[in-house]
C-alpha cells in the first residue's frame, strides 16, 4: 500500500516554502512542528501557543517567507588600486532578531542541530548558525586535561541555554531534554539522567539560580514523572553554573550517586534501575562566617532555613591551606523508613572554618 501523502497546493505558503527549501538543500524528510504536536486550546477553541509561532518573519503560515527584500541604498568606493566596494546600512541582527525572538525562545531542539537555518525580516540571505557538539570537541588535537575541560564547559552551555527557553508546559522539561542528554551520555560514555552525568557528576550537581531571579519555581510532576530536588531540570527559571576551578579542586567522599554500577551511556530511570532517584550523603552543619569570601546561593532568595543550616560538601580545592569547600545546601524534610530525608536547597562556597566537623557516619537521603 502506498502511504498517503499530502497535496502541496493545499498547504499554507510558509509550509510550501520549508519544503522547496528542504528540496535544495537536498534533503529528503521534512518534519513541521505545528503539523505533528497538538497543542492544548483554550476556552474559545484556538491553539493557546498560535501568536507565539506566527511571530516568525512571516506574518502568518500563510504568509510564507522566501520572499524578495526592498531594495537599501547603498554608496560605492573605490580604492587607488580600482577595486570597489558597497557600503550600506546594516539590518541583520543576530542577537535581537534570532536569539532573543519570541520563536527562539520557544524552540525545544535548538541544541539537537549541527545546523540551523534563520531566516528574519530584515535578512538578504538565510543566516546558518553552527553548533559544536561534544564528539566535534573530543576530537580536537589538544591535551586532555584541556579537552575536558572544555568539553565539560561546552555542554553546561548547553544546559543553561537550555533552562532559558519558554516550553508550552513546563513538566515537558524532563521530556524535551532527552534527546540532547542522549547524544550528550552517548559522547561522554556515562550514564546520566535529569540533566547530570555519571562522569562529571559532583560537579553537575553544582548548579543555582541566575543571581537576577529571586527564585527558581519548583515545578509539580505527576508521581510517576517525579523529578529530583538535586536537578535543575526540577525547577523552571534560568540557571548558571557555579564557578569551581578546574583542576585545582577534588570531588568529596561521602556521597553516592543513584547512577553508580550504570552502564555507559544508559539513561537512569527508577523503573529500570529498580533505584530511587536519590543521592546518599554524609550531612554536616556550617555557619556562615564575616569577613570571608564565602558566597550562599539560595534557589528561592527569600527561603528562610531551619538552624544550624546543613550541607553537603561536593568538591573542595586541594590546596593545603585556605581550602574551599563547594556545597549542596540541604533542607530537613522528615523521617521516612528510618532514615532522615533532606531535599536541597540551594548551593555555596564555603572556608573550611565555617564548616562543623563530622559528627556521625550515617548517610541521609537526598531527594
Amino acid at each position: 500500500m502506498e502511504p498517503e501523502s499530502i497535496d502541496e497546493a493545499i498547504l499554507p505558503r510558509t509550509f510550501r516554502d520549508a519544503v522547496i527549501l528542504t528540496r535544495e538543500l537536498g534533503k529528503e524528510y521534512l518534519l513541521i512542528d505545528s503539523l505533528c504536536i497538538l497543542q492544548k486550546k483554550d476556552e474559545d477553541g484556538n491553539p493557546e501557543s498560535k501568536a507565539d509561532w506566527e511571530k516568525d518573519c512571516a506574518d502568518h503560515r500563510f504568509d510564507g517567507f522566501l520572499k524578495l527584500q526592498a531594495p537599501r541604498q547603498y554608496v560605492t568606493l573605490s580604492t587607488d588600486g580600482g577595486a570597489q566596494f558597497h557600503v550600506c546600512d546594516v539590518i541583520d541582527q543576530f542577537d535581537v532578531n534570532v536569539e532573543q525572538g519570541e520563536l527562539n525562545k520557544k524552540k525545544r531542539g535548538l541544541a539537537l542541530s549541527r545546523w540551523t537555518i534563520y531566516r528574519t525580516k530584515n535578512s538578504d540571505v538565510l543566516g546558518v548558525w553552527r553548533w559544536h557538539t561534544v564528539r566535534d570537541i573530543y576530537t580536537d588535537e589538544e591535551s586532555r586535561p584541556y579537552r575536558e575541560g572544555k568539553t565539560l564547559q561546552h555542554y553546561q552551555n548547553l544546559f543553561e541555554r537550555y533552562s532559558t527557553l519558554g516550553l508550552s508546559y513546563v513538566t515537558d522539561r524532563p521530556r524535551a531534554i532527552v534527546g540532547l542528554e542522549q547524544r550528550l551520555k552517548t559522547a561522554l560514555k556515562s550514564a546520566g539522567g535529569y540533566g547530570i552525568f555519571q562522569s562529571n557528576f559532583h560537579r553537575g550537581l553544582l548548579w543555582h539560580r541566575q543571581r537576577s531571579q529571586v527564585a527558581l519555581n519548583r515545578t509539580k510532576f505527576e508521581p510517576q514523572d517525579r523529578v529530583p530536588s538535586w536537578s535543575w531540570v526540577a525547577f523552571d527559571g534560568e540557571i548558571r553554573d557555579m564557578y569551581v576551578p578546574f583542576g585545582e579542586t577534588d570531588k568529596a567522599e561521602y556521597i553516592v550517586s543513584p547512577f553508580e554500577g550504570l552502564s555507559p551511556g544508559a539513561q537512569f530511570t527508577e523503573t529500570s534501575s529498580g533505584k530511587s532517584a536519590e543521592l546518599r550523603a554524609l550531612v554536616r552543619t556550617f555557619k556562615l562566617a564575616e569577613g570571608t569570601k564565602s558566597e550562599l546561593i539560595l534557589d528561592e532568595r527569600d527561603r528562610q532555613l531551619d538552624e544550624p543550616l546543613k550541607c553537603v560538601i561536593v568538591r573542595a580545592s586541594n590546596g593545603a591551606k585556605d581550602r574551599t569547600h563547594f556545597v549542596l545546601v540541604v533542607s530537613f524534610l522528615g523521617v521516612e523508613g528510618g532514615a532522615d530525608i533532606y531535599e536541597r536547597a540551594g548551593v555555596a562556597s564555603l572556608d573550611a572554618a565555617e564548616i562543623q566537623p563530622l559528627r556521625d557516619r550515617e548517610y541521609v537521603r537526598i531527594r
